[in-house]
């Protein structure tokens, strides 16, 4: 979702990354694929986000609603949207036998890890 989001801000002709080009399991055989392509994935994010600058993110997105919202507003969209599949990933891992422990944003960013009833 974020590689087509940001894409699709990016201006990117939309064949690669249209409803017809979603991803399929078949392309990715191995957790190793898998992987490689969430970190390739993640840094080309880091790596725009850089880029921009303060006057690109309050400016009206002028993609396909020229004088539409700005560009941070569909930037929240896609954290939103990340939030949600990440709670969808977590009810169907749990549904399999495969806990998730805590998924929460400051868990995450915390250095410490979280105490358990065993130590």
């Amino acid at each position: 979702m974020e590689w087509s989001w940001r894409r699709r801000l990016r201006a990117t002709p939309a064949e690669p990354w249209d409803a017809d080009a979603e991803l399929q399991a078949s392309d990715f055989p191995t957790l190793r694929e898998l992987a490689e392509r969430w970190r390739d994935d993640a840094a080309e994010m880091r790596s725009w986000l850089a880029e921009l600058t303060d006057d690109a993110v309050v400016a009206p997105w002028e993609g396909e609603r020229p004088g539409g919202p700005a560009l941070w507003v569909f930037l929240i969209h896609v954290v939103e949207h990340g939030i949600t599949e990440l709670s969808d990933a977590a009810v169907l891992l749990r549904r399999v036998g495969r806990p998730t422990g805590s998924l929460t944003f400051l868990d995450f960013i915390d250095p410490v890890p979280p105490k358990t009833d065993d130590a």
